[in-house]
């Protein structure tokens, strides 16, 4: 009789136990969306028959292409918090988390921060992008009185390098965005070998400049190493040329025979 008793009660709290109805949501503090510095609040909300229960769960919040994830374990019920640091790529993000197999997802947004530092080293002048966004704009460095125009893409926590090059001598420096002053410099030293005035990329492969770099030696720049392909190609045109129109008039010529 007893060992049945005991069968009866194992049983129903075996039943209690399985038939225990849980939910689970995420509260988040606010629906604008988040700016570099702030704090996300967030509440698990974790309910076992409609009753407030306390549960150690793993939170995950990442972007919406994954490029950072952040996991804590947080307890059901209480407030939690994440500060929006300036390496949070802007756009969507994702929290998420689950219990017995319960899951919930909650999306939230962070706001564009452009922070970029334009710094000149000797005669390299370096755009480092320190934002959560990547960084797309034309840029107008003046050297003197030359102008010269480069449009940059930097991708998040990268940097670009251009060389500023000019004859031997003493130049004052100026880089302009969007029409603001990023940098002035004045009584800056450059010497390169030529008359070529401008910022190189040296990440080209032809090691060519962009923008409106001047050259006064036309010729030399045309046939340099970097531009020799572009000359061959067009001789190669206008021999091809010649030669159908040779073809041509043969044809033409033996058809009137």
């Amino acid at each position: 009789m007893g060992a049945e008793i005991l069968f009866l009660i194992v049983l129903v709290f075996s039943i209690s136990v399985v038939s225990a109805d849980y939910s689970i949501d995420i509260s988040v503090d606010k629906q604008e969306a988040y700016s570099i510095g702030e704090n996300l609040t967030f509440t698990v909300r974790l309910l076992e028959d409609g009753s407030q229960i306390s549960k150690q769960v793993t939170v995950s919040l990442s972007d919406a292409l994954s490029r950072k994830k952040i996991e804590k374990t947080v307890t059901t019920n209480q407030e939690n918090s994440v500060l929006i640091g300036d390496d949070f790529p802007s756009g969507l993000w994702e929290i998420e988390t689950s219990y017995k197999e319960k899951p919930v997802k909650r999306i939230f947004s962070i706001k564009e921060h452009t922070d970029v530092d334009f710094i000149l080293q000797e005669d390299k002048l370096i755009i480092r992008n320190n934002g959560n966004t990547r960084y797309k704009k034309t840029v107008q460095i003046i050297i003197d009185d030359n102008i010269d125009t480069h449009f940059l893409d930097i991708k998040v926590g990268e940097e670009k390098e251009l060389r500023l090059v000019a004859p031997s001598g003493v130049y004052n420096i100026e880089v302009y965005v969007d029409g603001g002053n990023k940098l002035t410099r004045k009584d800056i030293y450059l010497t390169t070998t030529g008359n070529v005035v401008g910022a190189l990329d040296e990440d080209l492969i032809d090691g060519s400049p962009l923008g409106g770099v001047r050259d006064s030696n036309v010729e030399d720049k045309f046939f340099s190493a970097g531009r020799f392909p572009i000359a061959f190609i067009f001789v190669g045109a206008i021999f091809a040329l010649g030669l159908l129109l040779l073809v041509e008039k043969f044809l033409k010529g033996r058809a009137g025979e």
